[in-house]
């Protein structure tokens, strides 16, 4: 009985984790300001056709597609998101010119292009879309959202955030910002007026021209993100839209859920702190230590970063409630979506407070005998009894919906559960339903079951796993 119990809550888990599926990826276009624009779409291969949450993924200044935008957007889809990547105008694969114009203006319209064709991707379900920006795209992004971007939630990872005050801490004080500022409103006018367009190195280790020079490995270095698709050049016209640039203001005024990844040692720690403190928006800070380019390409720091972008999405992009839609219908939405999440990302403290004191839990459709009144600590401990036992489990939760009576709600969802051990997989498929309780003010789950229509593959895999996380715990 003991090992029926825990295999069924198994059967509860409803999330996105690293190496759960292959990626498969499709080159798509679109168009901003008239110019064609080169992209790439990252999905789970073994979507089924079902309509995904979309997030835009894009990396630092000067970069392309193929550089720290792709690591996150592989990760992404590993965990179940369709993820897009794309060369904004003027680099990589997308038109334009002159080429290597670092623009601001054109990068927030390209971001709010972006936006809106996302939603026309037929894998992507239009309600729920997002941007996960690196480094100074996090700045463009902020500030397309303000401008209207169809976009819900938004993720900062290593955000380069600079104003008027902090610009000179990066580029030699007043005199170095005004000598760059100065050489790029004389290649403005050389391009003007003879059409030639005047370069600089992007990164340089010694050379002190480059618009990034010193010990920089990451660009440097052919393995990390001095690829053949980044050509390595910065026209310097650029500097004096670039330097004048405010995005610190942009991100303050975010309206629209926001979660910053960064550290103490990476750029400008201070203002995304002091942004953090600003957003009026529900918001979240997950701090660190590592370099600012760790961030870029460092395994375990992008799926730890990558971890907590799923977390925060999975919270936030839910869909759209309609006209008659309320908030406490967006709250148990998201109650309901995040716990498997937490569970699967083993943040089980998260996911317990999301339960009442008192919880029954249903299985009976799957695994038969009688549902289980147990306490949310017991089924904590369920679920660490067997989770870890599995290479990896991704299950997909859609077609959430929710109803409210006074201070009781139900919600339901279709989850398609799928739990791996090396090449073989068991998923059972069907519908959960729960019943909530509005207690201190907090949506509770009081009631949680599973009704299955469909198992595909090994049920047995469970009690494997079982016995695998026993070994584990030893």
């Amino acid at each position: 009985m003991k090992l029926i119990i825990l295999s069924a809550i198994a059967a509860m888990i409803m999330a996105a984790q690293a190496a759960a599926a292959d990626v498969m990826t499709r080159k798509v276009t679109f168009t901003s300001g008239g110019e064609s624009m080169a992209g790439i779409l990252h999905l789970p291969a073994d979507h089924a056709g079902r309509r995904l949450p979309g997030i835009l993924v894009a990396g630092s200044w000067t970069t392309v597609k193929e550089q720290m935008a792709q690591n996150y957007a592989q990760e992404l889809a590993r965990r179940g998101y369709a993820a897009l990547t794309f060369d904004f105008r003027n680099f990589g694969e997308s038109g334009g010119e002159p080429r290597a114009h670092e623009s601001p203006s054109r990068k927030v319209a390209d971001f709010r292009a972006a936006a809106e064709f996302l939603r026309t991707v037929p894998e992507v379900d239009a309600a729920r879309t997002g941007i996960l920006a690196v480094c100074a795209s996090a700045g463009y992004a902020a500030q397309a959202i303000n401008e209207g971007a169809p976009i819900k939630a938004f993720v900062a990872v290593a955000g380069w955030f600079h104003d008027k005050a902090s610009v000179g801490s990066i580029y030699g004080g007043d005199a170095g910002v005004a000598k760059r500022i100065k050489a790029g409103e004389e290649a403005r006018a050389i391009f003007d007026r003879d059409g030639e367009v005047r370069y600089v190195k992007a990164f340089d280790y010694k050379d002190t021209s480059a618009a990034m020079a010193g010990p920089f490995d990451y660009y440097g270095s052919a393995h990390r993100g001095g690829i053949a698709q980044w050509d390595n050049r910065f026209a310097l016209m650029g500097w004096p839209e670039w330097l004048t640039y405010d995005s610190v203001a942009a991100a303050k005024a975010l309206k629209v859920p926001s979660l910053f990844v960064h550290s103490d040692n990476a750029a400008l720690a201070a203002n995304v702190r002091a942004i953090h403190a600003a957003v009026r928006a529900p918001k979240d800070l997950l701090w660190s230590s590592e370099d600012h380019f760790s961030f870029y390409d460092d395994p375990q720091v992008v799926k730890r970063s990558s971890d907590a972008a799923v977390r925060h999405f999975a919270r936030y992009l839910t869909r759209e409630l309609g006209p008659t839609g309320t908030a406490d219908e967006a709250q148990v939405i998201a109650v309901v979506s995040s716990i498997p999440l937490a569970v699967d990302l083993a943040a089980y403290d998260v996911a317990e407070r999301a339960f009442a004191p008192k919880i029954l839990i249903d299985y009976t459709s799957l695994w038969g005998g009688e549902a289980q009144r147990m306490t949310p600590a017991a089924l904590m401990t369920a679920w660490r009894g067997i989770v870890p036992g599995f290479d990896a489990t991704r299950h997909e939760i859609t077609d959430v919906k929710a109803t409210i009576e006074g201070d009781t709600a139900r919600a339901s969802a279709f989850v398609d559960g799928r739990h791996y051990l090396g090449e073989r997989v068991w998923r059972p498929i069907g519908t959960y339903d729960w019943q909530l309780a509005r207690i201190d003010g907090m949506w509770k789950v009081t009631h949680m079951t599973f009704s299955l229509t469909q198992e595909i593959g090994e049920r047995a895999l469970a009690a494997e796993a079982m016995e695998r996380a026993k070994a584990k715990m030893r």
